[in-house]
């Protein structure tokens, strides 16, 4: 499952305009920063925690690594994944040492479980493969970092 940079703007913007939800307002925009994959945690009962990421993904990361960030719930030094499942997965998956992470704190993690479900209905669960094959038959003479 990929979500893209305008799905975290719009759960950043909603954290901004309800702050009665639990979400915690920050200043826009959050601290993008590298963690290990295996210190974020999954948040109970998600449907998306046995995300399996498909072929082209891996070979995405294997080839360039995580591209978006993952979007993180911070509560008591705690980070839960809200979004970005399939991206965590195949980081696991190929044993990388850290990935791209988008913190956003919460009061507690009813609001982070809030967040995680008004981002699934945007979540498209082919974005990635569909870019890496568009991107790939435009242009395959494109340095891998660019792809």
């Amino acid at each position: 499952m990929s979500i893209g940079k305008n799905s975290i703007a719009r759960a950043a913007q909603t954290a901004h305009h309800t702050p009665d939800n639990g979400f915690v307002p920050a200043a826009l925009p959050h601290p993008i920063m590298t963690l290990d994959p295996n210190e974020i945690l999954l948040l109970p009962d998600d449907p998306r925690s046995e995300a399996v990421p498909s072929a082209a993904l891996l070979r995405s990361v294997q080839a360039n690594g995580v591209l978006e960030p993952l979007l993180l719930a911070v509560l008591d030094e705690k980070r839960y994944l809200i979004a970005g499942h399939q991206r965590l997965a195949a980081a696991k998956a190929l044993a990388l040492r850290t990935v791209p992470a988008l913190l956003h704190p919460v009061t507690d993690l009813d609001a982070a479980q809030r967040m995680a479900a008004e981002l699934r209905p945007f979540a498209v669960t082919t974005i990635h493969e569909e870019k890496w094959k568009a991107v790939s038959a435009i242009r395959s003479d494109l340095p891998p970092y660019l792809l």
